[in-house]
């Protein structure tokens, strides 16, 4: 599990409101501090979607950060910064996938229920933490370990800087 501070705010939040940076992961939930707590479940509700539509989301059942990204600028767009926020992301099934079979790890993409990260904004203070969810018990800490690399090097990427805590 990584923790880190993101000490350039202005910039981070260009990345994760206007640009596309994040536009692929999933959003599990997002809690939104402002006059007041906004909590958005990313679980979709296929129930609104018509049969094509479903049928291209068999891989999934969050919605995208670009499905839901217009709706959470709505909410904290406007002269005052949000008093606090929370994100959970989730990196996309098929690219766990990539990440279980590129590594050769003993593990299937099944007893994975999750590889997450977490945006966390209070006390005009910006952080992430990182975490993985498995459905099985192992000793093997190398999934949480390459994520935990994944997520730096995606980070380093985007010119994303973090500080230790």
């Amino acid at each position: 599990m990584i923790a880190r501070i993101i000490p350039d705010v202005k910039d981070f939040m260009n990345q994760l409101l206007i640009q596309d940076t994040f536009d692929s992961m999933l959003l599990c939930e997002a809690t939104l501090q402002t006059a007041t707590t906004l909590s958005i479940s990313g679980k979709l509700n296929m129930d609104f979607f018509d049969t094509e539509e479903r049928e291209l989301m068999t891989e999934t059942t969050y919605a995208s950060w670009d499905m839901v990204k217009p709706l959470i600028f709505q909410a904290i767009k406007g002269k005052k910064t949000p008093s606090g926020f929370k994100l959970v992301f989730m990196l996309p099934k098929e690219k766990q996938n990539a990440l279980i079979l590129k590594n050769n790890l003993p593990i299937t993409s099944e007893d994975v229920a999750g590889l997450y990260f977490n945006i966390y904004y209070d006390n005009k203070q910006l952080s992430i933490t990182s975490g993985t969810s498995l459905r099985v018990f192992t000793m093997d800490k190398r999934l949480e370990q390459l994520w935990d690399d994944s997520l730096l090097l995606f980070m380093q990427k985007h010119h994303i800087h973090l500080t230790d805590n």
